[in-house]
């Protein structure tokens, strides 16, 4: 994803070793996509009666024409 421009990687000179990763806004144009997908899965899963064998989906929206879509 980095190497693709949708996220950005921070590397800091400590120990121990820490690495940072944020979005980039080429990575922000996801979302809604991201929040899609993970509604259907949710979805899917309450179908099949699997709701409560997932781990949370959670996408924190940072844009609000992100949640409007």
């Amino acid at each position: 994803m980095e190497e693709h421009g949708l996220v950005a990687r921070r590397v800091f000179a400590e120990v121990p070793a820490r690495v940072e990763y944020s979005t980039t806004e080429l990575g922000l144009d996801l979302e809604p996509v991201l929040l899609a997908l993970c509604q259907w899965g949710q979805r899917h899963a309450e179908a099949r009666n699997e709701a409560g064998e997932i781990a949370d989906c959670i996408v924190r929206p940072r844009r609000t024409d992100a949640i409007a879509a």
